[in-house]
């Protein structure tokens, strides 16, 4: 198995391994080590996003692939997204104090309905193999799973907010997490980005991380 991997899957990998970290410092916040605060887990989901915005291209440059090695990047690609963007920012809303039952029903909505759109987007892809040709549709069907890279930090800017209670906040992030869910199994129509679009949104990522150090005085932290 070990004949698959090359230097296409290196981003994957270490977006994977962000994901891992980022679980690591939500499950330290749980366990009141606050040395390792619940933005870094945030910053580890903006770093997988980065990640994700590049490796596909990447692997498309290498124009030797075989049908094996292609096949393999696709179950990589997305067995690695549902750890990144499905399990991570559930990990990061508990550590949150989102740790109520239905918190954790809307937690499992979500990660169900991200399985469910990278096995469809799967699919897809492996019919475009056996057919021999890709699609011309420059389109995505449902959400994919992987702007909760931007959808995310953007509602965890609300915490800081003083006018904002827990209770509103927990409510406003149960809800948008429930909604992202169904967006990602509903049949709607999403333009994919070009080059330019996908450089937009690594700028904004970027600006929400730095927006998160400066509202938590991070360089006093460290």
């Amino acid at each position: 198995m070990l004949k698959y991997l090359n230097y296409t899957v290196i981003l994957t990998f270490v977006s994977l391994s962000s994901a891992l970290v980022g679980i690591g410092y939500s499950m330290d916040v749980i366990n009141a080590n606050r040395d390792r605060p619940v933005y870094f887990s945030v910053i580890c989901l903006l770093i997988c996003g980065l990640c994700d915005a590049f490796d596909g291209r990447i692997a498309r440059r290498k124009k030797d692939r075989t049908l094996s090695e292609i096949r393999f990047g696709i179950q990589l690609d997305s067995l690695c997204d549902i750890v990144c963007f499905g399990v991570l920012p559930c990990c990061i809303g508990y550590s949150l104090g989102l740790d109520r039952w239905y918190h954790i029903v809307v937690f499992c909505f979500y990660c169900i309905c991200g399985v469910i759109r990278l096995c469809y987007f799967n699919v897809k892809e492996e019919e475009e193999l056996i057919a021999e040709e890709k699609a011309e549709e420059k389109v995505y069907t449902g959400m994919p799973i992987t702007t909760i890279t931007l959808i995310f930090p953007l509602f965890y800017l609300l915490s800081f907010v003083d006018s904002l209670n827990n209770v509103v906040f927990n409510i406003i992030y149960t809800v948008v997490f429930a909604i992202c869910g169904m967006l990602f199994v509903v049949p709607m129509k999403i333009r994919k980005p070009g080059f330019t679009g996908i450089l937009c949104m690594i700028g904004a990522g970027i600006l929400e991380a730095v927006i998160v150090f400066i509202l938590l005085d991070f360089f006093k932290l460290i």
